[in-house]
């Protein structure tokens, strides 16, 4: 019966179930602590910090994708190996699987140093001494709870003993891991949202591009276009095709006397919605409502341009 069950996870096996474990386990634990990290930054702002400990919502995305993905896999794989284990098809005396976890140990060891290493770095730098202490704290609890449940698997005499222990750390770190991942979505925005706010961004892009457009063809001319499809044909326009074919449909030009015009368009959401870790670079002469908004400008003067949203 044992070299029946020796069979079923031969080396090939074992070094397949851990090495992926070990990936499984890094796109774990790492976008765990990536979401608590963001989670702190938003929760407590630096008005003097940089960009590294600011809120970042594109990482806290990726954090909840790596999560979703590598966190099942990372218990399914650690189920299989305490069931191999158990039934003695993985044997604990096998060279081969200490070694397996052992490298386990190491790689996740190296990792956990890099990232207090970086946290400690990032205080010295003049991070807030709160944000410090309660990111420390997660990396530490990472490697601790990483290192005391390799650590024990390791100790492991009989493969019936020390199951209740196993079952305790296997709730424990499926519950944290929910609960991480249940709090990142009170904080990420959702995909409407997102679709929602580039949407915006476009427009604005759009608008900036007409406005220097129009700038042009007044040095050239002496005159504003009668309307965007002259604009257009005057090659001043620098947008892709399928956007400067949108600009006669999605946007309203109208000149105003000789050297003013308006331009109008539909945002989805307000300016002042968007929060700035998750817009691109935001142009302040152009805020706006949701809705339909207008703005006045003028021909750039001496490096000056004056711009006014109608309300």
């Amino acid at each position: 019966m044992e070299t029946s069950n020796l069979q079923k996870f031969n080396p090939a096996k074992q070094a397949f179930f851990y090495a992926l474990s070990l990936a499984a386990l890094l796109f774990t634990a790492l976008p765990a602590g990536m979401i608590v990290f963001q989670i702190i930054n938003q929760e407590v702002p630096d008005p003097v910090g940089d960009y590294r400990g600011s809120y970042n919502d594109e990482a806290l995305k990726f954090a909840i994708s790596a999560l979703l993905i590598a966190g099942p896999i990372f218990f399914f794989l650690a189920a299989k190996i305490n069931q191999g284990l158990r039934t003695l098809a993985i044997s604990l005396d096998s060279s081969l699987r200490k070694w397996l976890t052992y490298l386990i140990l190491f790689v996740a060891m190296v990792v956990m140093l890099g990232w207090l290493v970086a946290t400690i770095n990032n205080f010295l730098n003049g991070e807030l001494s709160l944000k410090f202490v309660l990111k420390f704290l997660t990396v530490a609890f990472i490697t601790a709870f990483i290192f005391s449940y390799y650590f024990v698997d390791l100790r492991r005499s009989d493969p019936l003993a020390g199951n209740s222990a196993r079952r305790v750390f296997a709730a424990a770190s499926i519950s944290l891991a929910a609960a991480v991942l249940i709090a990142s979505f009170f904080y990420v925005e959702s995909p409407a949202e997102a679709r929602a706010r580039r949407h915006d961004q476009l427009i604005i892009e759009d608008l900036s591009a007409i406005d220097s457009a129009l700038n042009s063809y007044y040095y050239e001319k002496k005159q504003l276009p009668p309307d965007l499809v002259a604009l257009d044909k005057s090659s001043y326009l620098y947008l892709a095709k399928a956007r400067r074919e949108k600009i006669f449909t999605a946007y309203e030009y109208r000149a105003l006397d000789e050297k003013s015009f308006e331009l109008c368009a539909d945002f989805l959401m307000a300016s002042a919605e968007v929060n700035s870790a998750r817009a691109d670079y935001f142009d302040p002469r152009w805020e706006h409502a949701a809705g339909r908004q207008c703005f006045t400008a003028a021909i750039n003067i001496l490096g000056k341009t004056e711009r006014g949203l109608i309300d």
